[in-house]
This record gives C-alpha cells, structure tokens and sequence, in this order.
C-alpha cells in the first residue's frame, strides 16, 4: 500500500517533511523551520509558492523588498490565530526568530510572480462546523476569503476530545465542476497534550485504496486522492494545518454518498436540540 503517513522530527534549522519527491503528491508539500532566538534562516522559494504559518514564537519576515517586524505571538498552535506570510515562486526570503520559533511552510507548485503578503489573525476568519461529537473550528488561514495565492488553500482546524473532524467523509479527487474539484491535501497534526493521538481513515469508493493512519503529533498525512474523515482520541485537543492545492485554485468537495446525511441531520439538531 502507498505511504500516507510522514514524521516530523523536531530539529534545529529547516526540514522536508513530505513533497511530490518522496510521496504520491503532484502539487504540494511541507517544511518545518525551528529556529533559536537571533538565529536567521535565508532561502528562495523556487518553483513553490510558500505559506508560512508561525506556529509559535516571534519572528522579522523579509521577503523581495518588505519587511514584516516581529510577527507572530502564540506560544503554541492551541493559543490565537496565526500569522501567515505568503511567499511567491522564485522569491528570496530571510526569517530571524526573535524568540524560539516554529514555521510550517506549507508549498505549491507555482509560476505566478507577485507581492509578499502578510495575513493577520485579525484576517483569518473563523467558523464553526459540525454539531455534536463531530464540531469543530474552522479557521480560514489563505483561501478564497484571502486570495492571494495561484494555488495554495491554507485552512487550521481544531478538534474538540473525543470529536470527529472532516465529517461527512468528503473527497477531492476529481475535476467535476461545480459538483467537486481535484486537489491533493495534507494534514499536519499537533496534539495537546502531545501524547495524544486520532486515526484518520483514507478511502476509495471502490475501496482500492482503505487505509487508516495513526495521527500523532508532528505527523503529517496527505491525502493524493480519496475519502479523508477524522477521529480524536478523548481527553485531547487536536489541531491541524491543511495543505490544499490542485491545478486549479478550486476547493469543491464531495461528500460520501453513504454519509452525506449526516450534514442534513446538522441543521435538525440546531433547529431542533435535542435535552
């Protein structure tokens, strides 16, 4: 069976953690930059558009010719909205952490020259979703609210304990529009506390592919194609970052025809709740 699962390794300095070199992915990929306070990490990003979400501590951003000064804040992901700067292809960048600093580097493959752009917390719109034991928090990191890439959907998402997430199992796989779009996805998870885990089931329709990940911190799991619902173990709180990104900028899901009542049954219970 293909690999779905990767590991981050928490290390000083920048690591590949999973792209279209060592996995089934086309488009997209995920680094991660640790970086000690007044150490500075310079780079391009090549053929890749970048998103680089702070996931904790606080940095100066220079990208092209601005210059973003002490961004970012939380002491880790489970402490506000992010900070995110987006970086176009074939860009220099230079990143000084000012405290001890963590970046997810979420990329795509891109040929769309532009402007650096700093996306606020103020700018990440939030949502909740779901009812019951599957809600969970939506938060719109770059997306069509925040238009700024060729490619790239970057969204956060939080899972209460014991809630399930990505419900109903929905898909993007094939270029159907408006009933779904194709575009591959990664889910990068943090756990808090950070032994706690989920599983996440990755299936076909014909179940050609039927495969569950064990979903820990710092995994990171991609989904090249197929249904991608997921489950958090009680007592934790679940966080992950979602890499999105398909030939066209378009996110159009389909739901599982087996479970798509589920999202029908949402707006009875929120008329309707049940003592």
């Amino acid at each position: 069976m293909p690999q779905l699962k990767y590991q981050y390794q928490p290390q000083p300095g920048l690591q590949m953690v999973v792209s279209p070199e060592n996995s089934l992915l086309e488009y997209i990929s995920l680094r991660v930059l640790q970086l000690a306070p007044g150490e500075t990490h310079r780079g391009n990003s090549g053929h890749e558009e970048y998103a680089l979400v702070i996931i904790s501590g606080i940095c100066t951003i220079k990208a092209q010719r601005q210059e973003w000064k002490s961004v970012g804040g939380r002491l880790n992901v489970f402490q506000g909205r992010p900070y995110t700067v987006y970086i176009p292809c074939h860009s220099d960048y230079e990143i000084t952490a000012e405290t001890q600093l963590e970046i997810a580097i979420g990329g795509a493959v891109s040929d769309q020259t532009g402007n650096p752009v700093l996306i606020k917390p103020e700018d990440v719109r939030y949502a909740p979703r779901g009812v019951w034991n599957w809600e969970r928090q939506i938060y719109d990191v770059m997306t069509t609210v925040n238009p700024v890439s060729q490619r790239l959907f970057i969204i956060e998402v939080f899972t209460p304990p014991g809630n399930w997430s990505s419900v109903p199992p929905h898909k993007h796989d094939v270029d159907n529009p408006p009933y779904e779009s194709k575009a591959e996805e990664i889910y990068f998870f943090k756990m808090k506390p950070e032994q706690g885990f989920g599983f996440q089931r990755i299936y076909t329709d014909d179940r050609s592919l039927d495969e569950v990940c064990l979903a820990e911190n710092n995994s990171a799991i991609i989904q090249p194609y197929g249904y991608h619902p997921v489950a958090n173990h009680p007592g934790y709180q679940m966080y992950y970052l979602n890499i999105i990104a398909g030939e066209k900028r378009l996110l159009l899901p389909k739901d599982d025809p087996q479970h798509a009542w589920v999202k029908d049954v949402e707006q009875v219970i929120k008329t309707r709740p049940f003592s």
